[in-house]
């Protein structure tokens, strides 16, 4: 049989009121599009994990043998890191409970992206929509484009240093009040503060950490 030449998917092409474009950051096309709303809400997820270098959505399709016949198949992400990049399929868990045959087909892909030297990973909304979690990295992401305040900045990492954890509200200044709650969430998105993402939505209540 003659082997199809891997391409990729233009959803620009597709008429669907699921497209959904992502303000990356760490894609070369910006904004990423994706298929689903689902894809774009992961992509908070890929641009605060410090160990992605870079991410694709839709990368090239490749080959897989499923019930006796050749079938393609297109990831919803590729994801590099340091020395490696893998495979992701994102997917909400009913979808996953309507499809009999999903699995089967998801290790016929699985072993053929292993062939290519990658590993294809399963992600579903029950991962991606965490409460708290998800809202706070929404949250945070609207402040990751802020400037950095270096004087503002060591202010808070010699007090954080001094007294191990203050809660928010205790390193606001009256002056600077506004300012300082988004350079606050900066810091948190860049992983110099620490917080808790998963315990509750960020406040001027939450309690925060130096990282290191």
């Amino acid at each position: 049989m003659r082997k199809r030449t891997p391409t990729k998917r233009n959803l620009n092409n597709l008429l669907s009121k699921s497209i959904t474009k992502f303000p990356s950051t760490k894609s070369d096309d910006s904004p990423t599009i994706t298929e689903s709303p689902l894809e774009a809400d992961f992509c908070y997820h890929l641009e605060f994990d410090k160990e992605v270098i870079q991410y694709e959505a839709q990368p090239l399709c490749f080959e897989y043998w499923y019930d006796d016949a050749i079938h393609y198949y297109t990831a919803d992400f590729e994801v590099f890191y340091e020395g490696y990049s893998c495979y992701y399929e994102i997917k909400f868990e009913n979808d996953i409970l309507r499809d009999k045959d999903f699995y089967l087909k998801l290790v016929a892909q699985k072993k053929a992206a292993i062939e290519l030297g990658k590993d294809l990973l399963l992600i579903t909304d029950k991962f991606i929509l965490r409460p708290n979690r998800y809202e706070n990295l929404c949250l945070l992401y609207k402040h990751s484009k802020a400037d950095i305040q270096t004087d503002y900045l060591l202010l808070v990492a010699e007090r954080l240093k001094r007294e191990g954890g203050l809660i928010i509200s205790e390193l606001l200044r009256a002056d600077n009040y506004s300012a300082d709650f988004q350079q606050i969430y900066k810091y948190i998105w860049d992983q110099t503060l620490i917080a808790d993402l998963g315990i509750e939505i960020l406040s001027v209540h939450s309690l925060i950490r130096l990282n290191g």
